[in-house]
């Protein structure tokens, strides 16, 4: 048993096997420039690495080189995704989530890399909570060594080695540190502060963080039930135009059992996990959009690895199509923010369930 909660990532993974791909192609220029003065011998192993290949039926030659899933050819991601598909259909969900696509009209940053946090330090990362993210991003386990979750008593299987559970302990990890609370207020308060820059810019009265909270109230047939949405503006408050903006921020990890590969070896659609989760919400709003016709129902559904889904990527495209010139570059600002956000928060809630893990492993038995 390795006590070392926060392993640094392996150098040298099996050449065969997927990982190894974007372990040292994907991500490798990406990341030699920050690790280069932090993690020195790291950065020396991944310049002298060099790039591996991954053969294709369509092609042999240079293009089979997978240098970043962003400029690669669409038969090449798919020769990868397939590979993954075989070894790990977590992994490969969690891949397929976060690659780009030529038609997606909204992704998030890469700004997470600049962990180090700047000349004010604002996007500072903790050393193991970095490893921890970039671990994610290239589909690495994020531990090394047999280490078993210390949750066994809410698994269908008892005993979960975290060495072979990708992503297990975001999806596990009870909130006991309000980590996954902080993750979705987080980006809560950053979809709030896009919303007065554009949807309500021109508004007379502009909302405030605490009035833009409130209850929505669902009317039923036999029973009244209040839920909490997340923001709500109006738009011409007060005026002949008044429209309602209710929007229910959430955040999934594209590993969980809506967004892998289902059992009948059907690979599900990339964003499968958002989609979900977006189905869910429309049918707890369902009443109250039917009592209100100026309400436009929002689920803000983002996927932990960068997916961001489909009615919020509506959204988004709906404030430029009515804004001013500024309005794009100010919703790739804000999706920047919610890429650090997401990057470091999911990398927290890991590594204090990790830290968990192995408390829990080194407390002595119970006395008899």
């Amino acid at each position: 048993m390795d006590p070392n909660p926060h392993p640094n990532p392996p150098l040298h993974p099996n050449p065969n096997r997927s990982e190894s791909i974007h372990a040292f192609n994907q991500r490798v220029e990406l990341v030699k420039p920050f690790l280069s003065s932090h993690f020195v011998d790291v950065a020396r192993a991944l310049s002298s690495t060099g790039s591996l290949t991954f053969s294709s039926p369509a092609s042999n030659g240079p293009d089979s080189q997978v240098t970043s899933l962003k400029e690669v050819h669409q038969h090449t991601i798919t020769g990868v995704i397939t590979q993954l598909e075989a070894e790990d259909p977590r992994k490969a969900a969690y891949v397929r989530s976060g690659m780009t696509q030529p038609g997606d009209p909204w992704t998030l940053s890469g700004k997470w890399l600049t962990w180090h946090g700047g000349s004010d330090r604002r996007l500072h990362m903790r050393d193991d909570t970095f490893s921890t993210a970039l671990r994610f991003r290239l589909a690495l386990w994020d531990h090394n060594s047999d280490l078993t979750c210390p949750n066994g008593a809410f698994h269908e299987d008892s005993v979960v080695n975290l060495r072979w559970s990708f992503m297990h302990l975001v999806r596990c990890h009870p909130n006991r540190f309000g980590v996954m609370i902080k993750r979705h207020d987080r980006i809560k308060h950053l979809l709030f502060a896009l919303l007065k820059d554009t949807l309500v810019a021109n508004a007379r009265i502009q909302p405030t963080a605490n009035s833009a909270l409130e209850k929505v109230v669902q009317e039923g047939t036999n029973n009244t039930q209040e839920i909490r949405a997340d923001i709500v503006v109006y738009t011409d408050p007060a005026g002949p135009n008044q429209a309602r903006y209710i929007f229910d921020v959430a955040i999934v990890e594209p590993t969980n059992q809506h967004g892998r590969s289902s059992d009948s070896g059907r690979i599900r659609e990339r964003g499968a996990a958002a989609a979900h989760k977006e189905r869910e919400k429309f049918e707890t709003y369902r009443p109250v959009a039917r009592a209100d016709d100026s309400a436009t129902i929002v689920p803000f559904v983002l996927e932990s690895n960068g997916f961001v889904g489909t009615e919020a990527s509506r959204f988004l495209t709906s404030l430029v199509d009515n804004g001013n010139s500024g309005t794009k570059k100010r919703i790739q600002s804000f999706l920047a923010d919610v890429s650090y956000g997401l990057a470091k928060d999911t990398a927290w809630a890991a590594t204090r369930a990790r830290q968990d893990a192995v408390d829990h492993s080194l407390a002595p038995p119970p006395a008899e």
